[in-house]
Protein backbone atom coordinates (compact mmCIF):
# COMPACT_ATOMS: atom_id res chain seq x y z
CA UNK A 1 0.00 0.00 0.00
CA UNK A 2 2.64 2.20 0.89
CA UNK A 3 4.54 1.63 -2.21
CA UNK A 4 1.57 2.62 -4.22
CA UNK A 5 1.02 5.74 -2.89
CA UNK A 6 4.57 6.41 -2.99
CA UNK A 7 4.62 5.48 -6.97
CA UNK A 8 1.61 7.70 -7.21
CA UNK A 9 3.29 10.38 -5.42
CA UNK A 10 6.29 10.52 -8.26
CA UNK A 11 4.07 10.21 -11.03
CA UNK A 12 2.14 13.57 -9.60
CA UNK A 13 5.16 15.41 -9.14
CA UNK A 14 6.82 14.07 -12.54
CA UNK A 15 3.52 15.47 -14.29
CA UNK A 16 3.59 18.89 -12.49
CA UNK A 17 6.79 19.16 -13.22
CA UNK A 18 6.41 18.31 -16.82
CA UNK A 19 3.41 21.09 -16.82
CA UNK A 20 5.87 23.37 -15.33
CA UNK A 21 8.26 22.99 -18.31
CA UNK A 22 5.42 23.28 -20.88
CA UNK A 23 3.39 26.55 -19.27
CA UNK A 24 7.43 27.97 -19.63
CA UNK A 25 7.87 27.42 -22.15
CA UNK A 26 4.89 27.80 -24.44
CA UNK A 27 4.37 31.29 -22.13
CA UNK A 28 8.11 32.70 -22.72
CA UNK A 29 10.33 30.48 -24.61
CA UNK A 30 8.37 30.71 -27.81
CA UNK A 31 7.12 34.32 -27.63
CA UNK A 32 10.90 35.40 -26.88
CA UNK A 33 11.62 33.52 -30.04
CA UNK A 34 9.18 35.21 -32.32
CA UNK A 35 10.11 38.88 -31.56
CA UNK A 36 13.73 37.86 -32.07
CA UNK A 37 12.98 36.43 -35.16
CA UNK A 38 11.19 39.46 -36.00
CA UNK A 39 13.75 41.78 -34.93
CA UNK A 40 16.42 39.74 -36.56
CA UNK A 41 14.46 40.14 -40.20
CA UNK A 42 13.46 43.67 -39.97
CA UNK A 43 16.95 45.06 -38.62
CA UNK A 44 19.51 43.06 -39.70
CA UNK A 45 18.72 43.66 -43.18
CA UNK A 46 20.15 45.65 -46.42
CA UNK A 47 18.69 46.67 -50.07
CA UNK A 48 19.67 43.40 -51.46
CA UNK A 49 17.53 40.89 -49.00
CA UNK A 50 15.04 43.73 -48.23
CA UNK A 51 12.01 42.28 -50.33
CA UNK A 52 12.58 38.59 -48.61
CA UNK A 53 13.13 39.54 -45.37
CA UNK A 54 9.64 41.91 -45.86
CA UNK A 55 7.92 38.62 -47.28
CA UNK A 56 9.05 36.69 -44.45
CA UNK A 57 8.39 39.40 -41.64
CA UNK A 58 4.81 39.55 -42.86
CA UNK A 59 4.46 35.84 -42.80
CA UNK A 60 4.77 36.52 -38.81
CA UNK A 61 2.25 39.23 -38.35
CA UNK A 62 -1.72 39.02 -37.29
CA UNK A 63 -4.13 39.08 -40.18
CA UNK A 64 -5.57 41.69 -38.18
CA UNK A 65 -2.32 43.84 -38.03
CA UNK A 66 -1.37 43.36 -41.68
CA UNK A 67 -4.76 45.09 -42.87
CA UNK A 68 -4.70 47.83 -40.20
CA UNK A 69 -0.99 48.54 -41.95
CA UNK A 70 -2.49 48.51 -45.84
CA UNK A 71 -4.89 50.58 -44.74
CA UNK A 72 -3.06 53.09 -43.00
CA UNK A 73 -0.68 52.57 -46.08
CA UNK A 74 2.33 52.09 -43.41
CA UNK A 75 3.04 48.35 -44.64
CA UNK A 76 6.44 47.90 -46.35
CA UNK A 77 6.86 51.68 -46.09
CA UNK A 78 11.10 50.92 -45.56
CA UNK A 79 11.18 48.64 -48.59
CA UNK A 80 11.84 51.75 -51.54
CA UNK A 81 13.74 53.62 -48.86
CA UNK A 82 16.16 50.85 -48.53
CA UNK A 83 16.60 50.71 -51.93
CA UNK A 84 16.41 54.29 -53.26
CA UNK A 85 19.31 54.57 -50.67
CA UNK A 86 21.14 51.64 -50.59
CA UNK A 87 20.54 51.33 -46.85
CA UNK A 88 22.66 48.48 -44.63
CA UNK A 89 21.50 48.00 -41.23
CA UNK A 90 23.02 45.67 -38.40
CA UNK A 91 22.03 44.83 -34.77
CA UNK A 92 24.58 45.23 -32.45
CA UNK A 93 22.78 44.97 -29.33
CA UNK A 94 19.46 43.37 -28.62
CA UNK A 95 17.73 42.82 -25.02
CA UNK A 96 14.06 40.66 -25.04
CA UNK A 97 12.28 41.03 -21.33
CA UNK A 98 9.39 41.76 -19.33
CA UNK A 99 7.03 38.85 -21.23
CA UNK A 100 3.71 39.28 -19.16
CA UNK A 101 0.33 37.32 -20.29
CA UNK A 102 -2.40 39.47 -20.38
CA UNK A 103 -6.09 37.15 -21.24
CA UNK A 104 -5.18 36.22 -24.69
CA UNK A 105 -2.48 38.21 -25.72
CA UNK A 106 1.48 38.36 -24.40
CA UNK A 107 3.20 41.07 -23.87
CA UNK A 108 6.94 41.50 -24.87
CA UNK A 109 9.59 44.37 -24.36
CA UNK A 110 12.67 44.32 -26.46
CA UNK A 111 15.34 47.26 -26.51
CA UNK A 112 17.43 47.02 -30.15
CA UNK A 113 20.42 48.82 -30.88
CA UNK A 114 21.23 49.47 -34.47
CA UNK A 115 23.66 50.56 -36.85
CA UNK A 116 22.23 51.94 -40.41
CA UNK A 117 24.41 52.97 -43.20
CA UNK A 118 23.55 55.09 -45.96
CA UNK A 119 25.37 54.11 -49.18
CA UNK A 120 24.47 57.27 -50.55
CA UNK A 121 24.76 60.44 -47.85
CA UNK A 122 27.55 58.06 -46.75
CA UNK A 123 26.27 58.25 -43.47
CA UNK A 124 25.84 56.29 -40.17
CA UNK A 125 22.98 56.64 -37.56
CA UNK A 126 23.21 54.60 -34.16
CA UNK A 127 19.63 53.95 -33.18
CA UNK A 128 18.30 52.93 -29.31
CA UNK A 129 14.69 51.33 -29.92
CA UNK A 130 12.14 50.97 -27.42
CA UNK A 131 9.24 48.42 -28.72
CA UNK A 132 6.22 46.38 -26.83
CA UNK A 133 5.06 43.32 -28.80
CA UNK A 134 1.43 42.15 -28.50
CA UNK A 135 1.80 38.56 -29.56
CA UNK A 136 -1.60 36.12 -29.76
CA UNK A 137 -1.48 32.83 -29.26
CA UNK A 138 -2.72 30.74 -32.67
CA UNK A 139 -1.63 27.01 -31.97
CA UNK A 140 0.08 25.64 -28.76
CA UNK A 141 3.65 26.25 -29.78
CA UNK A 142 2.49 29.48 -32.49
CA UNK A 143 2.41 33.01 -32.08
CA UNK A 144 1.51 36.07 -34.13
CA UNK A 145 2.36 39.62 -33.87
CA UNK A 146 -0.82 41.22 -33.17
CA UNK A 147 0.50 45.02 -32.82
CA UNK A 148 3.46 46.39 -32.43
CA UNK A 149 3.56 50.07 -30.07
CA UNK A 150 7.28 52.03 -30.93
CA UNK A 151 7.86 53.21 -27.07
CA UNK A 152 11.00 55.62 -28.17
CA UNK A 153 13.68 55.74 -30.23
CA UNK A 154 16.52 57.94 -29.96
CA UNK A 155 18.65 57.99 -32.98
CA UNK A 156 22.32 59.57 -33.34
CA UNK A 157 24.56 60.30 -36.34
CA UNK A 158 27.51 58.98 -35.67
CA UNK A 159 29.35 61.71 -38.27
CA UNK A 160 29.04 64.33 -35.68
CA UNK A 161 27.73 65.32 -32.18
CA UNK A 162 23.99 66.16 -32.67
CA UNK A 163 21.61 63.93 -31.31
CA UNK A 164 17.82 63.26 -32.54
CA UNK A 165 15.20 62.11 -30.72
CA UNK A 166 11.91 60.75 -32.09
Amino acid sequence: MRKRALTCLYIVGFGSFLLFIYNYYTNNIIPSEVVSKYISFRYNTDYNDVEKNYILLNQMLDETFLNYLKVHKLNGIYLNNYKNNLLKCNITGCNISNIKKRNDITVVNAKVTTLLEDGKKNEVQKSDIELEFYLKQVAWNKYTINYIKYMSTNIRYLHDSSNHLY
